[in-house]
């Protein structure tokens, strides 16, 4: 289970600055590539899950397939999450076309990491969506998935981030984006 809240933010940098300021350590920088598909026997923005491949580029390339479930309450994006390393994308790509899976769309982003207590921080700048902050956490046990959340929030404030709260995905936003582009 991932424990997540996700803000819209309009400078990443003093954020940024603000987590140094609380001791937060920067893990890594990454360059990450989503492409998102849609499942052959049910609308996935209609059930509320997400399969998607994700790419990830920093001194390596690595590739990962994420499913997740439905967002368990209304204030979070907390949600069942399984993942598994791949080794060939654009074999795993001809794997889901051929079980039906279409691919939806491809999101890009830019993606500094950092731990905070035992917090995962991720300063996003999403192309074409816009500016974010996730602060997540995997959680084991199911009964201390309310604590968590309400520590994200805290963690949240103590950033200076008080609203703006986004529960939708980066996907959904990108697509929502694009419909008003039309």
């Amino acid at each position: 289970m991932e424990v997540e809240v996700k803000a819209h933010v309009n400078n990443l940098k003093e954020i940024e600055d603000r987590l140094k300021k609380l001791g937060a350590e920067k893990i890594e920088e990454i360059y990450q590539e989503d492409i998102y598909f849609n499942a052959p026997d049910r609308d996935f923005s209609k059930t509320d899950e997400a399969l998607r491949i994700r790419k990830i580029e920093n001194e390596k390339t690595k590739i990962i397939l994420t499913y997740k479930g439905p967002k368990i309450d209304k204030i979070s994006k907390t949600r069942e999450e399984v993942e598994v390393g791949i080794e060939n994308l654009k074999n795993m790509v001809e794997i889901l076309k051929f079980l039906g899976y279409k691919a939806v769309a491809t999101i890009k982003k830019k993606r500094k990491v950092y731990k905070f207590k035992d917090f995962e921080i991720c300063l996003d700048d999403v192309y074409k969506v816009g500016k974010f902050i996730e602060v997540e956490k995997n959680v084991k046990n199911k009964n201390k998935i309310k604590e968590y959340v309400d520590h994200a929030f805290k963690i949240c404030k103590k950033l200076n981030i008080k609203n703006n709260f986004e529960r939708r995905s980066y996907l959904e936003l990108y697509l929502e984006k694009k419909r008003h582009q039309q």
